[in-house]
């Protein structure tokens, strides 16, 4: 394994935690957060990694709170 495949991203995490609460098809969470439904179905997945930008709509979004809120430390 290399290096880069040990780090997670915490971001990545609570948004695929934020779009599994959610409970709705895709292309209403997709609609919502103004990215492509193929975003959210990848996402949801784990077949794609979101630009920061992307991740951070989508986080702020769904949970309700700036990205400033959340802790990237833990």
């Amino acid at each position: 394994m290399t290096d880069k495949q040990n780090y997670k991203s915490h971001l990545l995490e609570a948004v695929q935690v934020l779009i599994l609460m959610e409970n709705q098809p895709d292309y209403k969470i997709a609609r919502m957060c103004d990215v492509a439904p193929s975003t959210i179905l990848n996402i949801r997945h784990g077949k794609h990694i979101p630009s920061v930008v992307i991740a951070e709509r989508i986080y702020e979004t769904l949970g309700g709170q700036s990205l400033e809120d959340f802790d990237l430390l833990n």
